[in-house]
């Protein structure tokens, strides 16, 4: 960890004071009084003294973060466990404080009584997450001074602490008829090596597959990548398109279209994934969010990524891009969750999906808060 970077200012006491005490010299001068002299000296060095001393003094406090729980989900609550350690020197008395973190924290203030050397304090504050996406805490800021008011220290600590909050997943029952039925293969694998046939139990290698999962024999035989089947099928594959343009999406903040989009997304693929199905979520220009067969923790940092709509605006942005046509890797079931799209580009956009089986939902611009 960096030494802390530190800037130091005289108050109004100690400037009037500075102040005061040229001109008493100046007088002193002027007006032929040298007995004003000493007192003008005095007055115009103690400040100046002062800072001198407290700059050869200068902190070395150092701050560690520890957020609990280490993840949150949007409409949770958590703590931060800030601990202040000193180092080789004492600090005076001073006030330790933590910027606010938009959509997570309000912030941290505290007193910090005068602490010794190798000596620390901890202090705990609340976290409220409102906002998914990825927020980062810190650095810290320690403020002190003298005991006669006449200079502030304040010192920047380094370190920041990255929180990642989820996006809120809403529980849902059944499974789409598409994804396909179970398909445990093992009885079968093993009567098809025992008459000759190697590759029965192999299948094309898919984007997301473990390389170490290849079969290179069968590979080689087949001109292309396959990989061994070992365990049994999963029940199906879903590929779901998130429209992620921001200017597709009306509202900013939690309850916007773009906050709905990502909600939506991450009750559907947690809850494909969670039935053993292969989800797969990609931007609105193909750009994987979570790669095929992702758990349900990668779902949902995936999302949480998504930059976040920063505007409120009451339409859509006259520079909207138009929406690309659906990925060609897209596997099984396709379900798409657009924003704003006018009725011939919603069209032209369906008819070149890859696949026979897909679900379109649209974002309400239109309702009071962003809706499915």
């Amino acid at each position: 960890m960096g030494r802390p970077s530190a800037r130091w200012s005289l108050t109004g006491r100690g400037r009037s004071l500075l102040a005061g005490g040229l001109a008493t010299v100046g007088c002193a001068f002027l007006l032929a009084e040298r007995d004003l002299l000493p007192l003008g000296i005095l007055a115009a060095a103690l400040p100046l003294v002062s800072l001198l001393v407290g700059w050869r003094r200068r902190p070395t406090l150092a701050v560690t973060r520890r957020t609990h729980p280490h993840r949150l989900t949007a409409g949770s609550s958590g703590t931060v466990r800030l601990t202040a350690e000193t180092g080789r020197r004492r600090i005076a008395a001073g006030r330790l404080a933590e910027a606010p973190a938009e959509g997570l924290t309000s912030g941290m203030v505290a007193q910090l009584p005068p602490l010794g050397r190798d000596r620390h304090i901890v202090i705990d504050y609340p976290l409220q997450a409102t906002q998914r996406g990825h927020h980062t805490l810190g650095p810290a800021t320690f403020t002190s001074g003298d005991p006669f008011g006449l200079w502030t220290m304040t010192a920047t600590l380094p370190g920041n602490t990255d929180v990642l909050v989820l996006p809120h997943a809403v529980p849902l029952t059944g499974l789409p008829s598409a994804g396909g039925p179970p398909s445990a293969v093992g009885a079968p694998v093993r009567s098809a090596a025992a008459v000759g046939d190697p590759d029965i139990a192999v299948r094309p290698y898919l984007p997301g597959d473990d390389v170490r999962s290849i079969a290179w024999a069968p590979s080689a035989r087949r001109d292309e990548p396959v990989v061994r089947l070992r365990e049994p099928l999963n029940h199906g594959a879903a590929t779901i398109i998130v429209d992620d343009r921001a200017t597709a999406h009306r509202g900013g903040g939690p309850t916007g279209g773009l906050e709905v989009a990502v909600t939506a997304a991450a009750s559907i693929g947690t809850h494909l994934a969670a039935a053993d199905q292969r989800v797969r979520i990609v931007g609105h220009d193909g750009t994987d969010i979570a790669p095929a067969g992702g758990t349900v923790d990668e779902i949902l940092a995936g999302l949480a990524r998504i930059p976040p709509a920063d505007t409120a605006d009451e339409g859509p942005s006259p520079a909207r891009p138009s929406l690309p046509p659906p990925p060609r890797t897209a596997h099984g079931l396709v379900i798409a969750i657009l924003g704003i799209v006018d009725e011939a580009e919603l069209r032209q956009w369906a008819r070149s999906r890859p696949v026979a089986s897909g679900v379109v939902l649209l974002v309400d611009p239109d309702a009071r808060r962003g809706a499915v």
